[in-house]
C-alpha cells in the first residue's frame, strides 16, 4: 500500500497481502489486487477493508463488483484502474491462491 501511495507514477499495480494503510496520504490510484484473511488477528480485516475503500475511491470504482477467478475474488466495476478484492477464510498467512492470482493480475496490467 505504501509503495502504491508513494510511487503511482512508477507502478502499474500493487498486490498487498494482509496489508494495512497506517497513515498514508494517497492522491492517485494504481491497479490493486488485495487479499486479507477474515480471521487475521495481526492486521485486522477492517484495515484491509479500509485499504480497499481507499483504492476503490481513488480508482473511481462503482460499488458493484463481479465474481472472478480465483474464488473468492471479486473485481469492482467502473474503475479507471483494475481493483480486485480477495477475502479468504484464513488468518495472517499467504493464501494458497495468491501467487498465481497476483502474477496473472500483474501480467494483465
Amino acid at each position: 500500500n505504501f509503495l502504491g501511495c508513494e510511487r503511482p507514477d512508477s507502478l502499474s499495480a500493487i498486490a498487498p497481502v494482509a496489508g494495512g494503510l497506517a497513515t498514508y496520504s494517497c492522491e492517485e490510484g494504481v491497479g490493486v489486487w488485495l487479499t486479507h484473511g477474515i480471521y487475521d488477528t495481526t492486521v485486522l480485516p477492517s484495515e484491509g477493508e479500509t485499504a480497499l475503500a481507499l483504492w476503490a475511491g481513488l480508482n473511481g470504482c462503482d460499488e458493484t463488483y463481479v465474481d472472478i477467478d480465483p474464488s473468492p475474488c471479486v473485481a469492482y466495476e467502473g474503475c479507471a484502474r483494475d481493483t480486485h478484492w480477495c477475502p479468504h477464510t484464513g488468518g495472517h498467512e499467504w493464501p494458497y491462491f495468491a501467487g498465481e492470482a497476483i502474477w496473472d493480475f500483474f501480467a494483465a496490467q
